[in-house]
């Protein structure tokens, strides 16, 4: 019946790593590509509508009201710029999954002079997406334009006659300002924006998760100490039922000791009713953990636990099991924190004594020392047969758990004249263990000792087998 809680946790990745991620996740996101698709085709409809006006319409409109533009290339290659300008922007549809087909037609239709709309537009597309280096590569083949124009006789008419300097001066203010180094940064920054939100949202939903496996840590964490508690508290009421059942069947006492038996039974089913609908009360009990229900302070507490091991060595006394006990030390408020695990210790080892060596002698010993309770259980070999009992060692398995949380241990082994001791060391509240590793948290020596689950199994099977 004892559960193990498996711990999830979620790999936190790099902080560049986050960034990428969260770039590829918003620009990979249904929503935006579904707008972003819209906004490509409207773009690439209003492209093709301004550059047919163009050069349908106002390339010869400026040609008829100035002589220069009549002298200028435009008109002789006045349709292959067209087909060029009509293709980049028709490209424009898929910039985003091929960014460098736009960006080569755009770069095209600047040396053919083209309307030059869509140029910038490939630029910035390829700095939004990290592409650098090729943005920088279409930059600088578009940057020739203006460069070799003064050149050409026909442009000396719109071009300033400046020396090589100040016209790369003024390319630059003219040119490459306005159509590479501000796409470029609009894009740099429009990247940096979107890494960003993508990464807040990954956190957010890292978050999400952490706190949903949080939650089914908690659960299994709950369940497992539920299902300690369960086997806690009735294996040791009906294994005592056992037993005097069994004393039912072999002896043949007048009806008066049957009625005796009968009656005793009849209460440890009762107390183990009791206990069960105790458990299933905590169980309707909401927002009630180990870790926040608060710890007895009552002085008297210190009698009423050890009444409460008086009765469960007197009930052990019935089954026929000679069970002596002492105490050494001073029992203090510090050690109420104890008293639970010290108790079900006590409880499981009388368990095992009676079922494992019916008629052996238990010796139970409680210690207080300043920083720790000590209870020791110690049964001589059987001295009757021993009737097989199945079992998995379920119970020590629970009591290690109980004693992991409380930062304590539990030791479990055969002794040299064929008997068995358990052995429990539970911190009192504010020792070292306690300070250390906080309440509930199980120090590295508890851990180890506990070790996985399997070897903790075959460790109470052995016991159970050594008794």
């Amino acid at each position: 019946m004892t559960l193990r809680a498996q711990q999830f946790v979620i790999a936190q990745p790099a902080a560049g790593a986050r960034l990428k991620q969260g770039h590829r996740r918003y620009v990979s996101e249904p929503r935006p590509l579904r707008r972003s698709l819209s906004y490509d085709v409207t773009l690439s409809v209003l492209a093709v509508l301004y550059s047919v006006f163009s050069h349908l319409v106002l390339v010869p409109m400026w040609s008829t009201a100035d002589a220069r533009f009549a002298a200028l290339p435009l008109g002789d290659h006045r349709g292959v710029a067209l087909g060029l300008a009509i293709l980049a922007s028709v490209s424009m549809t898929v910039r985003r999954a091929w960014p460098l087909v736009p960006a080569l037609l755009a770069t095209v239709d600047v040396w053919v002079h083209g309307t030059m709309l869509l140029y910038p537009v490939a630029i910035y597309t390829l700095g939004v997406q990290g592409r650098l280096r090729w943005a920088i590569a279409f930059g600088a083949v578009g940057a020739g334009v203006p460069v070799l124009n003064p050149i050409h006789a026909p442009f000396h008419g719109f071009i300033p006659q400046l020396p090589f300097p100040a016209l790369l001066v003024y390319d630059v203010m003219t040119f490459v300002t306005p159509m590479i180094a501000i796409p470029l940064f609009v894009a740099a920054t429009v990247r940096a924006h979107r890494m960003a939100i993508g990464s807040h949202q990954d956190r957010a939903e890292r978050a999400r998760r952490q706190r949903t496996l949080q939650a089914r840590n908690a659960r299994l964490e709950e369940r497992t100490r539920l299902a300690s508690d369960l086997h806690d508290l009735v294996a040791h009421y009906v294994g005592l039922m056992v037993i005097h059942a069994g004393a039912l069947e072999v002896r043949r006492d007048g009806p008066s000791e049957t009625a005796q038996r009968a009656q005793l039974i009849g209460d440890l089913g009762r107390r183990a009713m009791e206990e069960l609908r105790d458990l299933f009360d905590v169980l309707h009990v909401d927002d009630v953990t180990d870790s926040v229900r608060p710890r007895a302070t009552d002085p008297a507490a210190d009698m009423l636990w050890v009444q409460k091991v008086e009765d469960a060595l007197n009930r052990a006394r019935s089954t026929g099991t000679p069970v002596t006990w002492e105490r050494e030390g001073e029992l203090t408020e510090a050690h109420q924190a104890a008293y639970e695990p010290a108790y079900r210790t006590i409880q499981e080892g009388l368990s095992n004594a009676t079922r494992h060596a019916p008629g052996a002698h238990v010796h139970v010993s409680v210690t207080a020392h300043p920083q720790e309770l000590q209870v020791r259980v110690r049964n001589a070999p059987a001295v009757t047969a021993v009737i097989s009992h199945a079992g998995g060692g379920k119970g020590l398995a629970g009591l290690r758990e109980r004693a992991a949380r409380s930062g304590g241990i539990i030791r479990a082994r055969p002794t040299a004249d064929g008997g068995f001791e358990l052995l429990s060391r539970i911190p009192a509240a504010g020792g070292p263990q306690d300070s250390a590793s906080g309440r509930g948290a199980a120090p590295p020596s508890a851990q180890n000792a506990e070790g996985p689950r399997r070897r903790t199994q075959k460790s109470g099977r052995a016991a159970n087998r050594a008794k």
